[in-house]
């Protein structure tokens, strides 16, 4: 097993004084809690608070609200499907609108009756789409509303954090274990965990999806199964939000920096961490190579292609 030393280098702020930008509240964001980063098609950042969307087209923030047409105000994910974007909301809604930040109105998402918040959307096709609910189980599109399953149905358990598509069968992590959903919405239990998994935080690659247990990292195939992630312990319990892949290298944020790792082996390896001293939500490079942060409690930061460069240089720990 191959370990990574950190070195602990903080850098001063003084050093990209001439290139760091930090958004807050007083100066364009509706709140300082953030949960998402994403960019349109058209460039334009999009970052999901607690009270509202906000979009940055590079020089001003726009916010929009229920007063503008969205169903919440709190919205933890975007989700992009071709020309249009879905909110997933903390009131069990979800928002939909095209990329230029136009409300669009329809009536089959207003029927979703969910409780608790979404925390999932997959398109199986044009006509079916699945959505999924940390409380409500998991619906499934029909040409007449919505197919509802929970536990009763088959499921684990009603507290779904993730889905994805794999060969026909919608894959479902709840805190019990994984589920498969086939075409006529019949369940058959994939795996139970040793324990349970409060809320798995899930990257999904192209034949594995990567997930957060309650103590460490797993991979999960269809061919492998399950695999315990070795040295993943150290960081899991600190994980916060978000788990993804940037430049070939996995990210996740926790409760004070990310954390950027790659896989050998079946073990984790540590290559940086890039510390901001408050809980990050995401992380975004942008269609211009500059990074951004997204945070819980101090909005959102911004460092540009030199900074961006010097952070990527070395394997370190930098205190931003």
């Amino acid at each position: 097993m191959r370990f990574v030393v950190l070195l602990f280098l903080c850098i001063g702020v003084s050093a990209y004084a001439q290139h760091k930008f930090h958004f807050t509240k007083f100066n364009g964001l509706p709140s300082n809690t953030v949960y998402q980063l994403t960019q349109a098609n058209s460039g334009e950042i999009w970052a999901t608070t607690d009270l509202g969307l906000s979009i940055f087209n590079g020089s001003e923030f726009s916010n929009l609200t229920v007063h503008d047409g969205l169903n919440s105000n709190e919205n933890f994910e975007v989700i992009y499907h071709k020309e249009y974007a879905f909110l997933l909301g903390a009131n069990g809604t979800i928002s939909k609108l095209r990329q230029n930040g136009e409300v669009v109105k329809e009536s089959k998402l207003n029927q979703l009756k969910a409780k608790h918040f979404i925390s999932e959307l997959i398109f199986l096709d044009e006509q079916k789409r699945v959505v999924s609910s940390f409380g409500d189980g998991i619906f499934v599109e029909t040409q007449d509303g919505w197919k509802h399953l929970t536990k009763a149905d088959g499921l684990l358990d009603n507290y779904v954090s993730h889905i994805w598509e794999w060969d026909g069968f919608v894959y479902a992590i709840s805190k019990k274990g994984i589920t498969k959903i086939d075409e006529q919405n019949k369940t058959y239990i994939v795996h139970i965990f040793d324990e349970m998994i409060h809320f798995a935080r899930v990257f999904k690659g192209d034949k594995f999806i990567l997930f957060t247990g309650s103590k460490s990292l797993f991979k999960f195939d269809q061919n492998e199964g399950l695999v315990f992630i070795k040295s993943s312990e150290h960081i899991v319990e600190h994980i916060n939000t978000n788990l993804q892949e940037i430049k070939g290298e996995f990210v996740t944020t926790t409760y004070r920096n990310s954390i950027w790792f790659d896989l050998e082996n079946d073990s984790l390896i540590i290559n940086k961490r890039i510390d901001l001293n408050s809980p990050t939500t995401s992380v975004l490079i942008d269609h211009e190579e500059n990074i951004w942060y997204s945070t819980l409690s101090a909005g959102l930061f911004l460092f540009t292609q030199p900074e961006l460069e010097m952070v990527f240089e070395e394997e370190a720990v930098y205190c931003l």
